[in-house]
């Protein structure tokens, strides 16, 4: 896509309106707890990736903007960093999220593009498309339950997208749903037949073994990806076990279950990290 067609998208996401700015600004000091957060799981030797999760009514240019600061916070901190991004709160338009794209590309960052409901994929795979003239690195959230996911997993394949494979909590009602775990564990065969970046992101302990197990036998790297505060101890067992990088997924934002602030006491403490580290080494 030429330049000259990103102009009036451009326009907007790069000059929102005064308001969207301000509301944006509003955000900085939830995005500043979650750099904290972020920071002591760098000093753990995890990875990061931070998730702005917005509020339903919020207006597309606004999350843009908040996903642009959340860009900038992230230089300096060397390749490898994340933003999680929510193409339904962007209402699937591209130019809303291009400022921070140009960013993260420049960065050595790459932008996951979560699932949220079955109908919206194909909108949200036509805005991949659309940004991979900025040179940013792209991932695509598969979840296991939809059967729709094998076609879309072969879609990231084909060009080159990080995969992060989840069972998937809401349902696909137009297709119908298949067994969450039979889905996972054949997406990672289908897996096995490309190169691709993969990150698997579920607590169920043996499912995630045998898929490590699965995609090791192939001779392919990945990394376990999990949800705000520190991940239980068998799951940080396994990593060690297996030599598997662990990455932590930090929220907030208005639309957040949870946010890092909450759980920083007991989620990132050194105390915490050091009685994992001991659990985990421990024998038997």
């Amino acid at each position: 896509m030429t330049e000259s067609a990103w102009k009036p998208g451009l326009q907007r996401s790069v000059l929102p309106q005064r308001q969207d700015a301000a509301c944006a600004e509003a955000v900085l000091p939830a995005l500043a707890d979650a750099l904290r957060a972020a920071r002591r799981l760098r000093s753990a030797s995890r990875a990061c990736t931070l998730s702005y999760a917005a509020a339903p009514s919020e207006p597309p240019a606004r999350v843009g903007a908040v996903l642009m600061q959340s860009a900038r916070a992230l230089a300096g901190w060397g390749q490898g960093g994340c933003l999680s991004v929510d193409s339904v709160a962007l209402q699937h338009e591209a130019h809303w999220l291009r400022p921070a794209a140009l960013l993260a590309a420049r960065q050595g960052h790459w932008l996951q593009f979560d699932a949220q409901e079955a109908a919206g994929v194909e909108a949200t795979l036509a805005m991949m498309r659309q940004l991979q003239p900025t040179g940013a690195a792209l991932g695509l959230t598969v979840p296991a339950r939809w059967r729709r996911s094998g076609a879309d997993l072969a879609v990231a394949m084909a060009q080159g997208w990080r995969v992060r494979l989840v069972k998937g909590r809401r349902a696909d009602p137009a297709r119908g749903d298949q067994d969450a775990r039979a889905g996972f564990l054949a997406l990672v065969e289908q897996l096995a037949d490309g190169l691709c970046t993969v990150a698997l992101a579920t607590h169920d302990l043996p499912l995630l073994r045998e898929a490590l197990c699965r995609l090791h036998s192939r001779g392919l790297p990945c990394e376990i990806e999990f949800l705000d505060g520190m991940p239980p101890r068998q799951i940080v067992a396994l990593a060690q076990e297996m030599r598997v990088p662990l990455r932590g997924c930090v929220r907030f934002g208005p639309g957040a279950r949870r946010g890092p602030v909450e759980r920083l006491p007991e989620a990132f403490g050194i105390r915490q990290l050091a009685r994992e580290a001991f659990l985990a080494l421990r024998p038997g």
